[in-house]
């Protein structure tokens, strides 16, 4: 018997269940960080991520690629 005088509550089963769910990022948010934006700094050039959705790149395989922009004088 348990606690209350019930023979019937010592014996139910206990059941756990949990679900995990992470995303990985194509472009890891530290490389926006990163990226050049021009000026005297860094000789007039940008860094930017191209994005073109449904296709992809040739150079990568991928549907994202890193290039550098010149900034005009």
């Amino acid at each position: 018997m348990d606690m209350l005088g019930l023979p019937w509550m010592r014996s139910l089963p206990s059941v756990n269940a949990g679900i995990s769910e992470s995303y990985e990022f194509e472009v890891q948010p530290s490389v926006f960080t990163a990226l050049r934006r021009g000026g005297f700094a860094n000789g007039g050039e940008v860094d930017g991520i191209v994005f073109q959705g449904g296709r992809r790149f040739r150079a990568n395989g991928r549907s994202w690629i890193r290039r550098t922009f010149r900034q005009r004088d």
